[in-house]
């Protein structure tokens, strides 16, 4: 299964955490369910969307200072290990 992750680099730190608030919250409130994010990673949010394809059902975002990632994956436990790994990337790339 081939690995979903969009990185971006927004205009400042703010602005990366308000894309992971607002994107998470993005969609049919029917269709969606906030599930835990990974374990000690700050400024993480996890979503399960029922009405996205099988292999991008569950997504992760993640904020380090200006820059953001969705990961997306077809099992939350799978989806939340490569969120902690790409905050340590970008937590690590300084």
């Amino acid at each position: 299964m081939p690995r979903r992750i969009l990185v971006f680099r927004t205009r400042d730190d703010s602005a990366a955490t308000k894309f992971v608030t607002e994107s998470a919250e993005l969609g049919a409130a029917v269709d969606r369910r906030a599930v835990d994010p990974p374990d000690d990673v700050p400024n993480t949010s996890c979503v399960q969307d029922y009405s996205a394809p099988s292999d991008a059902q569950f997504r992760c975002f993640v904020a380090y200072r200006r820059y953001a990632a969705l990961l997306l994956g077809r099992r939350l436990w799978e989806t939340q290990q490569m969120a902690a790994a790409q905050y340590a990337l970008f937590a690590n790339s300084r």
